[in-house]
């Protein structure tokens, strides 16, 4: 969590009451004393090590992009695919951990199903590259629709 958030958790937490109504921290110990230095560590080694990280992405795409370019035959459509698909599946696997985290408690039936749809996702992910580099058009229909039903995730009810 971002550390302004985190600030707000810590001032709403003690105040929110679990089942039976009990607490859901404990509320004789001031949790954003001990969080904060913790917090403001976090996001400066983040910083520092994102800078590095950059570089050497940048330098492992350049020694690598005509590899990558005669692997995929240089089709636009192909690399357009599998960009979308890298994002579709991180942000899918973003919000599955997000919504498990803060809406389902691990009690709930809702959490494990949830928790099971990572691997599915997976392997469509998998699948979907497969079936796009061999064409097979009633596999990428079949991807289309999986996607499709994944979308349903992000939708209210």
């Amino acid at each position: 969590m971002q550390y302004r958030e985190l600030h707000a958790v810590s001032i709403d937490l003690p105040m929110q009451r679990a089942m039976n109504n009990e607490t859901l921290v404990n509320i004789n110990r001031d949790f954003w004393k001990y969080v904060q230095p913790a917090e403001l560590a976090i996001n400066l080694i983040l910083a520092v090590c994102i800078m590095p990280t950059w570089f050497f992405a940048y330098q492992v795409h350049k020694e690598y992009k005509w590899a990558i370019y005669r692997r995929i035959h240089g089709d636009s459509g192909i690399k357009t695919f599998l960009v979308l698909t890298k994002i579709n599946f991180f942000f899918s696997v973003g919000f599955i951990i997000q919504y498990n985290y803060i809406d389902v408690h691990w009690e709930e039936p809702e959490y494990s199903l949830t928790v099971a749809l990572i691997p599915i996702l997976i392997l469509v992910m998998i699948f979907g590259i497969w079936f796009v580099r061999k064409e097979w058009k009633w596999a990428m229909i079949g991807i289309i629709v999986s996607s499709l039903a994944t979308l349903r995730l992000f939708t209210p009810y």
